[in-house]
This record gives structure tokens, sequence and C-alpha cells, in this order.
């Protein structure tokens, strides 16, 4: 007679099943951002630094992160604002990264409108409702070919996102490679 395994027993063991969500995410993003040889790498939305840790713990090209840490409501109800920044600062030098990330405390637009480098990956992950064009807008162009533009929250566009991701696709000017927990990756073929 065979013996019945516990539900822990039988769980999968590979790494990925013992990774959390958010865990896997941030591999992807490190992996994505380490391979990265040309521009540089840019962060739309810091909130508490997550990403930005991910983005930066194997990155050998310069990262901008770009949040002006007003006060905002996200798509869900969260608020954002001031203290956000203390806390981004606190998880980025408990990380030991402070050293290789450059913080630029403007709104993205005022951002952009400065803007004068070339940018191989960017994530975007503001969380707030309507800006995703506008910011697609102000930043796609400065993406080089085979560059990576990484977006949050495009389960079905809720943010404005998946119109305008149906279309870059359309036009073939970008290809969706990988689509992952409502994050899309997309990579800049013309």
């Amino acid at each position: 007679m065979v013996a019945k395994r516990s539900a822990l027993e039988r769980r999968d063991d590979t790494e990925e099943a013992r990774l959390t969500t958010p865990e896997l995410l941030a591999d992807k993003i490190t992996k994505l951002a380490s391979e990265v040889e040309e521009g540089i790498i840019v962060e739309l939305g810091t909130f508490h630094g997550r990403g930005t840790i991910a983005l930066a713990k194997e990155a050998r090209v310069k990262l901008y992160t770009i949040d002006d840490f007003e006060e905002k409501h996200g798509w869900i109800g969260e608020r954002y604002g001031p203290e956000d920044e203390e806390i981004f600062w606190n998880n980025v030098v408990e990380a030991g990264l402070q050293d290789k990330i450059m913080h630029i405390k403007m709104p993205f637009e005022e951002a952009a409108e400065q803007w004068q480098w070339d940018i191989g990956l960017l994530y975007w992950d503001p969380g707030v409702v309507g800006r995703f064009r506008k910011d697609w807008m102000d930043w796609s162009g400065f993406i080089l070919v085979g560059g990576i533009f990484i977006a949050k929250d495009t389960t079905s566009g809720h943010l404005g996102t998946f119109g305008v991701i149906q279309e870059v696709i359309r036009n073939r000017t970008w290809e969706r490679f990988d689509y992952w927990q409502g994050v899309s990756f997309l990579r800049k073929i013309r």
C-alpha cells in the first residue's frame, strides 16, 4: 500500500513553485535588466523600490528611476505620496544599491521634455489610471531598436494600456515577447 503524501509533500519542488509572484516578476526583470548593454534603464513609477531593486541588482548600465512622490490615487484605491520617498530610499539602502540608482524627482512628462539619452529598457509601473497613452507617447521614442518596454497592470487594459499595446503590435513597430501575470513585455522591432 502506498502512503498518501501531504499537500506540502506533493507540491512542485521546482524553483518557480517556491517563489511568490512578486519574486518571479523581480527575477524576470533582473534578468532582462542584466542583459541591457546599450542605452540606459529607466523606471517610471518608483513607490517603495521593489522594481528599482530588481532592475539595479545585476544592471551593467545606468539606472534612472523617475517619480515625483506627489499625492496620487492608484487604480485600486491605493494612495501614493511624499512619505513613500523615505520608504523607497530605506529599501534601496538596505539592498546596498544606492550607488547604482539615479532618482529624478519630477513628473514623467516634465522629465521626458528634458530627456536626451537612449533607453535600452523602460519599466512602467505608476499604477495610476489614464496616463499610459501619454507616457507611451512621451517615452517610447527614446527606446532603442531591440530595446524593451515592460508595462505592469496590462490585464484587459484597465489603465488604458491594452489599446495602446494592441495598436503598436498591429503597426509592427513592437512585438510582445512575453506576458505574465498582467505584465506585458514588448521589444521594439523598428
